[in-house]
């Protein structure tokens, strides 16, 4: 089981560190380094893990609660993002992909160019190569 944790504004890696020398931590990032989630990370629980004091390391400024209860995250829910976020970094130009939402949801393209958190695919249409931009999240490879 994993908790939320908010971090001060810009200060995820500070917070990551204070909390990997007692705590697991798992802080998503983007394919340029950046939190993929601005402010938040998270923890994994543990028996000798102490939420009280989590809040009080550099860089956290608290755990997320609803109605007092620390928000939770199962280890699946956690291994399928870590796994959506590996393959998402593994995708490079060139790589046949599978569009799963959107308007061209069934379709394969192939990316053209790769940007932070989009994608320029072609796919064919109408007998013709067409380039669209779209998220990431969007597709898989094929």
């Amino acid at each position: 089981m994993w908790i939320l944790v908010q971090t001060h504004a810009g200060k995820e890696f500070t917070a990551s560190q204070s909390i990997q020398s007692r705590d697991e931590v798992w802080l998503p990032t983007t394919t340029e380094g950046t939190p993929a989630y601005p402010g938040y990370l998270f923890v994994r629980l543990t028996d000798h893990t102490n939420v009280r004091k989590l809040s009080g390391l550099k860089g956290v400024l608290r755990v997320v609660r609803f109605n007092e209860t620390p928000a939770t995250a199962s280890d699946e829910l956690i291994e399928g993002l870590k796994r959506t976020q590996f393959e998402r970094e593994s995708l490079r130009e060139g790589d046949r992909v599978y569009i799963k939402s959107g308007p061209f949801a069934h379709i394969q393209g192939r990316i053209a160019k790769r940007h932070s958190e989009n994608i320029d695919v072609v796919i064919e249409l109408m007998s013709r190569p067409q380039l669209i931009r779209m998220s990431v999240k969007e597709v898989e490879a094929a």
